[in-house]
């Protein structure tokens, strides 16, 4: 999913959402289920585009 349809799923929130903010939250997401950021498979990063699940 690109990072502005993530960031278009956030809106309406009580906060608004910044650039970094799906950034941070897929961090956050990958620490919680115990992945490596720099070695994930489940959860991958597409340089220039968003990130894909590949669960």
């Amino acid at each position: 999913m690109q990072r502005d349809q993530l960031l278009d799923c956030l809106a309406g929130r009580e906060w608004q959402p910044f650039d970094r903010s799906i950034d941070v939250l897929i961090g956050r997401l990958r620490n919680k289920i115990g992945l490596d950021p720099k070695a994930s498979t489940l959860i991958v990063t597409v340089h220039g585009v968003g990130y894909l699940f590949m669960g």
